[in-house]
């Protein structure tokens, strides 16, 4: 895993010093070498940071170049050997690929990455992103300038202030309504993430970079005879293995992290490390550890505890809001941040378990558009319903009364009602077909938000985050079983749930699903309630004193009165958009006053 930049300007040259000072911006995705190119008599500069995990000699180092071309990439090119057989490093493998198949050579890769690749002969320069969008590629790109980086703080050291402070007011009312975006938007109006599965060419001419042709990756699925889920898993575990440093894994207690580390367990055929986070609350529900504990015990894995605390928000919120570029979804980032700090100590590569849900059913919206969806008969949807449970049940009818309302399924709760907001990519209208449509927002928005978080939290800490239940070959294998048969008789993730069956304890099976949740709504009302109201009092991204008097009024009374779990949670998640938007506004040195 590593770090990638380019830069061509019709008007600057730099200097490969000044290059190798802003690389400190990602020195953390690879702190074992960098390295810098310049090309076309400088006009165009690479530069690379490595985290070395396959091939560990100064043969692997990038920019990897010739007289042909020259290459910068992220990411694991997992079947890098069975492309060449006697090949040492899969980012060698990519360079000769590219360089005689060009984009076509993609097709073959699988694993996840995102870089360039400069033609020296045509003078064009191609930029590439994986399927699944595990690793992402942010540009800006004028007539006289290109700009691409891992992550966009690069990006914005080389820009003028009109560039850094055009938002994109669409994208930001997105998080702060639904607290997400499209996988290709950013908070910046003129810098983009590349598209999943997405590559592009430039062209240099003269003094200018146009861009010329761009294109879909087309994944080719590797040719043998029909397989059943459990052995396409267990393929994809092992591929994942590949490495020449040790590899750790996540654990929570969940079944996706758990049939992962006792798989990877199995397969290397000796003791792995496995990190667990926890909450020391007085609500179970916050702890997950007593399971993982159980599994460890059974399955022979090392298990490592990692508490985490409400002093952990006020040391390392800053710091992971700038280490995300952007706001993004999701309050278990905290979690993350702090698990991955102590994996990192001691492994380069963690498993985890980040598909499972998205693509076997496993959230409760499932059931939702199972309901709406025509196709579906009464018999269908009456099993529905009596598949519901306490938990599934509150969020079951909650889409219900917004569906009669608005005549739309919102794949994501509305937390900041804004009247103009137009995102059909959050809902589901005149589809005949909404669990398709489900399907797709998980694919496309929702789990690539998720691994970008991922992305740039475990590289933040020079590790690199595998996702054995999120590869093309199990998306493949999934996308052509039929959404009945996903959720026969109404059961979420039934198929997965089959196959862990084979591996992992009864006690697994037992417990209600939690996914890794973090006591936030707790720790605002007590622990952290200090810190919250004064950053909110002297916050600048309310539209004027009256609305932040009106958003202070509602953080105390969510302080003060005992909600349901569900409503609480909501509540929860309007003051982790408020805290996000704050801390990003003051390390940007911008006033965006939209609550």
């Amino acid at each position: 895993m590593c770090g990638v930049f380019g830069y061509f300007s019709s008007q600057n040259q730099l200097s490969e010093e000044d290059v190798l000072k802003r690389l400190d911006l990602i020195s953390h995705r690879g702190p074992d070498s960098r390295g810098v190119t310049k090309i076309d008599g400088g006009k165009l500069v690479l530069g690379h940071t490595r985290l070395a995990i396959i091939d560990l000699s100064e043969d692997a180092n990038q920019p990897m170049e010739s007289e042909a071309g020259s290459l910068v990439f992220n990411g694991e090119i997992y079947n890098y050997k069975d492309i060449e057989h006697q090949a040492t490093s899969d980012s060698q493998v990519l360079f000769n690929g590219l360089l005689s198949e060009k984009e076509d050579f993609l097709n073959k890769c699988h694993g996840m990455y995102a870089g360039s690749f400069f033609y020296n002969e045509t003078s064009e320069l191609m930029l590439f992103r994986d399927t699944l969008g595990i690793k992402p590629l942010y540009f800006f790109h004028d007539e006289k300038k290109l700009i691409f980086a891992s992550e966009i703080k690069l990006i914005l050291s080389y820009l003028d202030a009109e560039d850094k402070t055009e938002l994109d007011q669409t994208t930001i009312k997105s998080y702060v309504e639904f607290e997400n975006y499209g996988s290709e938007c950013t908070f910046f109006k003129n810098i983009k993430a590349l598209p999943l599965g997405g590559w592009v060419k430039f062209k240099i001419d003269k003094s200018k970079i146009i861009r010329t042709s761009q294109g879909k990756i087309k994944y080719k699925p590797k040719e043998k005879k029909e397989s059943s889920l459990e052995d396409v898993i267990l393929d994809s575990v092992r591929s994942h293995l590949v490495s020449d440093v040790p590899i750790s894994t996540y654990m929570s207690g969940g079944i996706d992290s758990t049939l992962v580390s006792v798989l990877a367990r199995q397969e290397l055929g000796q003791t792995i490390t496995a990190f667990t986070g926890f909450f020391d609350t007085e609500d179970p529900y916050y702890s997950e550890l007593p399971l993982a504990e159980v599994v460890s015990k059974k399955a022979n894995i090392e298990l490592v505890p990692v508490e985490i605390r409400p002093d952990h928000f006020i040391k390392y919120f800053d710091d992971l809001v700038n280490q995300l570029d952007q706001p993004r979804m999701g309050m278990g980032s905290l979690s993350q941040y702090v698990v991955a700090s102590e994996v990192s100590k001691s492994f380069k590569v963690v498993l985890s378990g980040h598909g499972g849900d998205e693509l076997f059913f496993g959230y409760p919206l499932f059931l939702s558009a199972y309901f709406f969806s025509p196709q579906f008969g009464l018999l269908d949807k009456l099993r529905v319903l009596l598949s519901l449970n306490s938990k599934s049940s509150i969020w079951f009818f909650y889409s219900v009364l917004k569906y009669l309302k608005t005549g739309k399924l919102a794949f994501a709760p509305s937390l900041n009602d804004f009247k103009d907001t137009d995102n059909e990519l959050l809902f589901s209208s005149a589809s005949f077909d909404k669990v398709a449509d489900l399907k797709s927002y998980y694919k496309e928005i929702y789990l690539p938000g998720l691994l970008t978080i991922e992305d740039h939290i475990s590289m933040k800490w020079s590790l690199e985050t595998r996702m054995p239940l999120w590869s093309q070959e199990i998306v493949d294998y999934v996308d052509r079983i039929d959404s009945r048969e996903l959720m026969a008789k109404g059961r979420l993730k039934h198929m997965l749930i089959d196959v862990a069956k084979n591996y992992l304890p009864e006690e697994i099976f037992q417990a209600k699903k939690r996914g890794f949740p973090t006591p936030l709504r707790l720790w605002f009302k007590h622990e952290l309630s200090d810190f919250v109201e004064e950053r909110l009092k002297s916050s600048t991204i309310f539209k004027g004193e009256d609305s932040k008097k009106k958003f202070v009024s509602f953080f105390k009374d969510f302080s003060a009165k005992k909600r349901p779990f569900a409503l609480d949670e909501v509540y929860a998640h309007r003051i982790w958009i408020a805290l996000c938007l704050d801390s990003w506004s003051r390390s940007r040195g911008i006033e965006l006053r939209f609550l």
